[in-house]
């Protein structure tokens, strides 16, 4: 399959973000009572992008667009799943409907839980919740579509360089040989 594809690097840490979000981080979520603990929506906000860091500690900084739209993704599974895992992981029967309508803003000022940062906390409203959620997709959105021409500038560059620098140790020869004598570079 071409690196285009479902193959592709890109694809591959997208999958990852999702089932990290379904499963690690709403299971971290659901068996700790995050609003009672000090600082715990902080310390979730840096879960939501830790597995993505080493991206740039590998790639550079030119990928901090991939790599927030990967943790934008983890914490959208999280806020957009976290009673249908819960259901699934420990057999509790939520109200699903209602629990959706409060995440996507319909339920208005109604509030439902704390958002604890430490520092920072304060009461959870149907509207805010529903702004935070499609803000995050908008935001997803627009890097995706901002970083696609760098994405496959860096796909392309990353299989030239790939190309050239197992070539010749490993005598890999994509298509018909040179002719003998040839010497690649």
């Amino acid at each position: 399959m071409s690196r285009r594809g479902f193959a592709s690097p890109t694809f591959r840490l997208f999958i990852f973000s999702i089932v990290y979000g379904l499963f690690y981080v709403n299971y971290i979520d659901l068996v700790v009572p995050g609003s009672n603990v000090p600082g715990y929506h902080a310390w979730l906000g840096v879960t939501y992008f830790i597995s993505f860091i080493p991206v740039i500690l590998i790639l550079g900084l030119r990928e901090w667009k991939l790599v927030l739209c990967l943790g934008l993704v983890a914490s959208l599974m999280n806020d957009l799943f976290y009673y249908p895992i819960s259901l699934l992981f420990f057999g509790r029967a939520p109200d699903l409907y209602s629990w959706y309508m409060f995440q996507l803003g319909f339920r208005g000022f109604t509030t439902a839980w704390t958002f604890n940062a430490g520092f920072l906390t304060f009461k959870v409203t149907s509207l805010l919740m529903g702004a935070s959620i499609y803000a995050r997709v908008a935001i997803i959105v627009a890097l995706t579509l901002w970083g696609r021409v760098s994405m496959q500038q860096w796909m392309m560059a990353g299989r030239i360089k790939l190309a050239r620098s197992f070539e010749k140790p490993l005598r890999i020869w994509r298509g018909k040989p040179p002719p003998s004598g040839v010497e690649v570079a």
